[in-house]
């Protein structure tokens, strides 16, 4: 569930795996759209693992979304 609140972008992050032992991380998703929606949840996991690297890998991006993928395949 998610939606705006204001003019932050809220949703809701759950069934988030133990990773007290990994050092980085890849956070894959379909397509990166807005980018809010991802951006929100790499700044809760940085807050949840400060000592992880976060990376983002997407089958499909927007130029203009506010993050871009690490790994991309192509442009939407």
């Amino acid at each position: 569930q998610g939606g705006r609140k204001g003019t932050f972008w809220c949703c809701k992050v759950f069934n988030i795996q133990n990773l007290e032992n990994r050092k980085k991380v890849v956070l894959i998703d379909d397509i990166v759209d807005s980018g809010e929606s991802m951006h929100y949840i790499i700044a809760k996991m940085q807050n949840l693992y400060p000592d992880c690297e976060f990376k983002v890998g997407s089958l499909f991006y927007k130029l203009d979304a506010c993050i871009q993928p690490d790994f991309k395949v192509r442009e939407a």
